[in-house]
């Protein structure tokens, strides 16, 4: 009898933390995050065709595809990153994405390093500017990545027409990473 308590009893130690690690999983990285609102939002400009390329569903389909695809990467979401990530790429004569290049505009930081992990400067100026500049260069990166990786998971396209016959056709994707604090825009 008393093995059973002691064995129920460790039982519910482990439960409770369980329940403890879960609440720091969910709520460990500060309430900074549930106070920020960020979202994704996509465009795209397609070369003048006799007959554009189609998407199936259509544009609107694609756009909102990508939208619910990307991931704000966490790192940009800790640091309010905003930016927009520009893709150039050809839908070849099959319909298939080809030779995308992502290239990240100037990051927009809402909230600074000092802020988001207690650094509080380099004894000398130069290498804090060198570790900020390697930080922003890392987020650029993560999110040209993300966009890439939701552009390569998209279905393919129903090729573009010139003069009745299928072609490759320069399409420009525009993605921009949005960040509000709440009630702020």
């Amino acid at each position: 009898m008393v093995r059973n308590r002691n064995v129920a009893s460790v039982l519910s130690v482990k439960y409770a933390f369980k329940v403890c690690l879960l609440f720091l999983l969910l709520f460990g990285g500060g309430f900074s995050g549930l106070c920020a609102q960020t979202s994704v939002k996509a465009e795209l400009q397609l070369e003048k065709m006799d007959q554009a390329p189609e998407y199936k569903g259509g544009e609107q389909q694609f756009v909102e595809f990508l939208q619910k695809e990307i991931h704000y990467p966490a790192d940009a979401r800790a640091y309010g990153v905003e930016t927009q990530v520009t893709v150039h790429f050809i839908i070849d004569e099959s319909g298939k994405v080809q030779n995308p290049e992502a290239k990240v505009d100037r990051l927009k930081l809402h909230k600074q390093h000092t802020e988001v992990d207690g650094y509080t400067g380099a004894t000398q100026k130069q290498e804090s500017e060198r570790w900020w500049a390697q930080i922003r260069k890392e987020i650029g990166s993560q999110m040209e990545h993300e966009v890439l990786r939701a552009l390569y998971k998209t279905r393919k396209w129903k090729p573009g027409k010139k003069d009745g016959k299928k072609v490759a056709v320069k399409a420009v994707l525009k993605v921009s990473f949005l960040y509000a604090e709440n009630g702020k825009e």
